[in-house]
């Protein structure tokens, strides 16, 4: 896992979306515990931190493509599952410093 943060929820949410388009079963192994891929809740039960390594046992119709996607998403380092750095500074922005704009319009919309 060349993830710094793990199989956390992100990760693990974006595993199960990329897999979805395919007609197989995948299951992920690490240490001695292994988790349906499409279960967020199995994979993150599996504590794979940083530098883990997991095993990944992919059967069906479309095992070589899957395969392929888990591949990209180990390749890109699972970057879909985090934001660019500005929008969440821009979003945190928003949020601490409300205009007079959209205080007014809040009071609108109650």
């Amino acid at each position: 896992m060349t993830n710094r943060n793990g199989l956390h929820a992100r990760p693990c949410a974006l595993l199960d979306r990329a897999l979805q388009p395919f007609n197989c079963t995948v299951q992920v192994v690490h240490d001695d515990a292994s988790a349906d891929a499409h279960s967020l809740f199995g994979l993150m039960s599996l504590a794979a931190g940083y530098q883990s390594e997991l095993t990944f046992i992919i059967t069906g119709h479309n095992a070589a493509k899957a395969m392929a996607a888990v591949a990209r998403l180990f390749e890109t380092n699972f970057e879909e599952a985090y934001p660019p750095q500005e929008s969440r500074q821009s979003n945190h922005d928003d949020h601490a410093k409300p205009s007079a704009n959209s205080k007014h319009n809040h009071e609108n919309n109650a």
